[in-house]
């Protein structure tokens, strides 16, 4: 499979039956529109408004955020990593963007809302006067008494405490003039009253250069138990208040799924008004013009048959040097859950391969070298079939639970013949379960705790084999595209070079040439790469007439070999991946079996610690495995063939956030 063949559709749409016909369209969701008001003589952009829709939109989700937070549901663990979607008829999704009235419920909240804030400030500063009245507690008079005369000011204030005795200091100058004292002490501040004759001296610029804060007292007027009791009163009304508006807000909460319904409703009508803006019309018609799939022109024609009179439609098939046609990847089913991984580094250009099929068997197997223990490949696995019966997923989740369900699957075939098992526990089975020790050991190819090197290996060859699998994939589509020469001249003499020199010295490390046949080889292998390097060297940059500057170009070309080199030591993150998982396993099983020997909890102590560190072994090198998986495709696979830079293909149509709809 490949990228799907595409085609050009203008539609031409004549009469009063526009409106329907758009709206077919875009139900049919088969369609990516493009602009095409410039291409038509004295035709127009079909006049939008989205204003007024992007404005109610803000309106929607910010109630949606308010009422998220009175939720008190109880919510699946899933949906704190992945949004879950549900079934809805769609008859009921359209009663609902028909029937509900989300602006005046937008409205309600948000008046809830605002009001709710400020009877909460109200109650956060009855708390704080109460909080102040307390540290002045031992004050015995009404604070009216407090009050300033024209003769003597009077001040109450704080001072933080290491500036106590310096203040002191200060005013026992003229204690004739001046009277103070503390009041309380709080820990970090220290309280003071101060009495003074304004005339006498600047006292409250003394007070301001030592940091003196002076406290407003002037709205209380009785003593401070009577104030603090007032207050008291005043916030707990203040609290039922606040409870009685959580609690309507808390009822809203049931339209939760209706304004969500609005939400999707508005961001597709918005969308839908966009695309409209890539039509044009005049007076008599209307204009349509996009990129479907080739394979669904009988769909686009089925969908508007009862328009016939009132449409014509046109295909076009795409330039060979065309680079706005959008992109669709069509792959089998087993193959589809693998454009995950192209879809993050770029999808592929029109006119070139689709690389999901070519990636897909070394993703496969890396995923279950990376993990290598079957027991976790077996619960991976059921895992994402939990996953996927349980909860309904959008597409792209969807896609990923598969791929890592066959990654579960792969990890169980390689942790089987690696030995992996949730660790080595297997192997502390008692004497009654030797069989099953039997079996798990019958079942082993290479261990790679006891041969590391031979694991190594593989890891290296199968990265070379992806390698030179990359280039003979640019070769072949530089074949196809008309340029068999280039093909053959550069990656295939490449090829050639490389193979024969990798036999050459694979040979000569591992002493088979020194038999006749083996020094048979030996010499052809060599003889190989001397004639293809030196075709190399000689073709490299063929196009240059100038014979020293050709010559050493094709010599220096030959340095892409470390590249190679390189490219191919990359793939040892196997080896090192492997081993990881499997020691981090070991130990877990270590712990476990030292703490069953605990009297009492020990049991209890081990079970915990079995089931916690493989999972949390699991998560974390399924992530790795992932993650470093893909990066062997990224950047040593696809760099030898593969370019991306293609456009997605967004068909103009409707799409669901929250909602699977159903009929």
């Amino acid at each position: 499979m490949a990228v799907a063949p595409m085609t050009k559709a203008q539609v031409v749409i004549h009469g009063a039956a526009s409106a329907e016909v758009v709206q077919q369209i875009y139900e049919l969701g088969i369609i990516q529109a493009i602009e095409v008001v410039e291409a038509i003589e004295h035709a127009e952009q079909i006049p939008v408004s989205i204003g007024e829709l992007e404005s109610h939109l803000r309106e929607v989700t910010r109630s949606l955020e308010i009422l998220s937070l009175y939720d008190n549901a109880k919510r699946e663990v899933v949906e704190n990593f992945i949004t879950l979607k549900h079934r809805l008829p769609r008859s009921k999704f359209a009663t609902v963007r028909q029937n509900f009235d989300f602006l005046g419920r937008s409205r309600q909240i948000a008046e809830l809302t605002e009001k709710l804030k400020h009877l909460e400030d109200q109650e956060g500063w009855r708390q704080d006067d109460i909080e102040l009245l307390s540290t002045l507690s031992h004050l015995p008079f009404p604070l009216e008494d407090l009050r300033s005369t024209r003769r003597v000011k009077t001040l109450v204030g704080r001072i933080r405490r290491e500036e106590r005795e310096a203040l002191a200091h200060d005013l026992a100058e003229d204690e004739e003039s001046v009277f103070w004292e503390e009041i309380s002490d709080d820990g970090q501040f220290v309280y003071l009253l101060v009495l003074y004759y304004p005339s006498e001296r600047d006292v409250h610029a003394l007070l301001e250069r030592h940091g003196f804060d002076i406290l407003d007292l002037s709205k209380y007027s009785r003593k401070i138990p009577e104030e603090i009791q007032r207050l008291t009163q005043e916030r707990e009304q203040l609290q039922r208040q606040i409870a009685e508006v959580k609690e309507t807000l808390t009822q809203f909460v049931q339209d939760k799924e209706a304004f969500r319904i609005i939400e999707d409703a508005l961001v597709n009508e918005i969308r839908q008004q966009k695309d409209l803006q890539n039509f044009a019309r005049t007076p008599k018609v209307y204009f349509l013009e996009g990129w479907m799939k080739q394979a669904d022109k009988t769909r686009l024609e089925h969908g508007l048959r009862d328009y016939t009179d009132s449409i014509d439609i046109l295909y076009e098939d795409p330039a060979e040097d065309d680079e706005a046609v959008p992109v669709i990847l069509e792959n089998t089913p087993y193959i589809q859950p693998f454009e995950i991984i192209t879809r993050m580094y770029g999808m592929p250009k029109y006119h070139e391969p689709d690389p999901t099929p070519m990636l897909a068997p070394f993703f496969f197997l890396f995923f279950g070298l990376c993990l290598t223990d079957a027991g976790y490949g077996i619960l991976l696995s059921l895992f994402m079939v939990w996953l996927m019966r349980k909860y309904v997923l959008d597409a792209g989740t969807t896609q990923l639970a598969r791929l890592l369900y066959y990654g579960g699957f792969s990890t169980l075939v390689c942790g089987a013949f690696t030995g992996g098992w949730f660790g080595n526990i297997i192997d502390s089975l008692p004497a009654a379960l030797t069989s099953v020790k039997t079996i798990k050991d019958a079942l082993i190819i290479i261990d790679p705790m006891q041969e590391p090197i031979a694991f190594l290996i593989l890891s290296l060859v199968l990265g070379y084999i992806q390698v030179c699998y990359g280039i003979f994939l640019k070769m072949r589509h530089r074949w196809r595209q008309g340029d068999p020469n280039g093909a053959l001249l550069d990656q295939g003499i490449w090829l050639a070079f490389i193979n024969s020199l990798f036999f050459w010295v694979i040979l000569l490390a591992s002493g088979m040439g020194d038999s006749l046949i083996g020094q048979g080889l030996s010499n052809l292998f060599m003889g190989l790469a001397l004639l293809s390097g030196a075709a190399r060297v000689w073709l490299h940059d063929r196009g240059n007439s100038k014979l020293v500057m050709r010559i050493l170009a094709g010599l220096y070309s030959l340095y892409d070999i470390v590249g190679i080199f390189s490219d191919v030591l990359s793939y040892s993150r196997l080896l090192a991946l492997g081993l990881a998982t499997g020691v981090i396993a070991m130990i877990i099983d270590m712990l476990t079996l030292m703490t069953t020997g605990i009297p009492g909890i020990g049991f209890l102590v081990g079970i915990i610690i079995f089931v916690f560190g493989h999972i949390f072994n699991l998560v974390i090198n399924t992530l790795g495995s992932f993650i470093h998986s893909g990066r062997l495709q990224f950047v040593e696979f696809f760099s030898k063939f593969f370019e991306a830079g293609g456009k997605k293909y967004k068909p103009f149509k409707f799409e669901s956030r929250y909602f699977e709809l159903t009929e």
